[in-house]
């Protein structure tokens, strides 16, 4: 239940955001907050998407750093920092080419990711019940961190969209990937939750059972998904109106740098 209202949440988000966009033509975030809010509370809320934005980033960067030690045993601070610099050279190309590149690996990563579910669930189910209020906050809570990350990608993508169907059409995929990737990581999840260790990242744990050259397989998967993502939201930094005082080369370096500083604190 969780996962269907997170789906139908994430779609829904990416329908309004688009739909907004392109009625009221705001292509970033700062021109879409004001459209839609008093200016104050458009300022707020700009203030709130950063820092979300700012931890996604930094969680992002842990995830490659813990990712590259689970498999490699590589310094976790080396990784980090091979990691953030192939994000700020992203960072340089143009707006258009950030938004494709990202939009092609999204659909790869889903259909690679419920693949390997399939593969590793392998016959196996159970019947796993939590209560409905936990299942509720969960997926609200789900779907705004992610929903934070995708705002700015989806304004900017907005400019591209000519009519409500095509909103629609934006809405509706976007809803159905998450539902089908979600339930089948959760239930390949559910098989193991409690049984054995899962670490830090769960399916990269259940990904080494089956053995090193699978593992590394869902490696690189789970690589372009924290890439993609971390792309995002570095690429939402540096729309934001509050990094405008650092003349215009010089913001990817700062926006990397305080996502690599952040995610110091590690990734759990």
């Amino acid at each position: 239940f969780g996962i269907l209202l997170t789906s139908i949440g994430f779609g829904l988000f990416a329908y309004l955001t688009v739909e907004i966009c392109r009625r009221s033509r705001a292509f970033c975030f700062p021109a879409l907050a004001e459209s839609i809010m008093p200016r104050t509370a458009a300022i707020f809320m700009r203030i709130v998407l950063d820092l979300f934005m700012a931890t996604i980033l930094a969680a992002m960067i842990c995830a490659f750093a813990h990712t590259a030690e689970f498999i490699f045993g590589a310094p976790p601070r080396l990784a980090a920092a091979g990691f953030s610099i192939l994000c700020l050279l992203i960072l340089y190309l143009p707006e258009e080419a950030i938004i494709n590149q990202t939009s092609a690996l999204g659909i790869f990563i889903v259909v690679f990711i419920c693949a390997m579910c399939i593969y590793m669930i392998n016959n196996r189910c159970t019947d796993v019940f939590s209560p409905l209020s936990r299942s509720i906050f969960s997926s609200v809570s789900y779907t705004s961190y992610n929903a934070a990350s995708a705002c700015p990608l989806l304004c900017s993508a907005a400019a591209a969209v000519k009519t409500r169907r095509q909103s629609s059409y934006i809405g509706i995929i976007s809803g159905m990937l998450s539902f089908f990737a979600l339930f089948l990581i959760w239930a390949l999840i559910s098989v193991y939750y409690g049984k054995i260790p899962l670490g830090e990242l769960p399916m990269l744990t259940l990904a080494a059972r089956q053995g090193f050259l699978f593992c590394m397989l869902y490696a690189a998967v789970m690589t372009a998904s924290v890439f993609t993502t971390a792309a995002a939201s570095a690429f939402g930094l540096l729309n934001s109106g509050f990094i405008k005082f650092a003349p215009k080369k010089l913001r990817p370096v700062i926006v990397i740098s305080a996502g690599y500083f952040i995610s110091s604190v590690g990734f759990s």
